[in-house]
């Protein structure tokens, strides 16, 4: 199962780097696809502390690439989720 799916928006629809994407590291495929965005990318990493540099780091800075949208599995959003204090705010309910 993947960790991440991110969506990427390219400047033009005609020339999405699918292959320059499929490349680098922690990425398991590429999915060229029409609508809000030109391709989504399926990200399965060795370290779930990697997705940001993956994004930030090498995904957003291909050629022609102009934005993303990073979509995180449940098992991932496990990982990075705080236990030690709970989750407070105006719209929390008390129990």
């Amino acid at each position: 199962m993947p960790d991440a799916f991110v969506n990427v928006t390219v400047e033009s629809e005609r020339t999405v780097p699918v292959e320059r994407l499929a490349e680098i590291d922690g990425v398991a495929d590429v999915h060229e696809v029409r609508g809000t965005c030109q391709a989504v990318v399926e990200l399965a990493l060795d370290d779930p502390n990697d997705l940001q540099e993956v994004v930030t780091g090498s995904i957003q800075n291909v050629p022609g690439v102009t934005g993303t949208d990073t979509l995180v599995s449940p098992t991932l959003a496990d990982h990075h989720r705080p236990t030690e204090r709970p989750i407070t705010g105006p719209f929390v309910k008390e129990a």
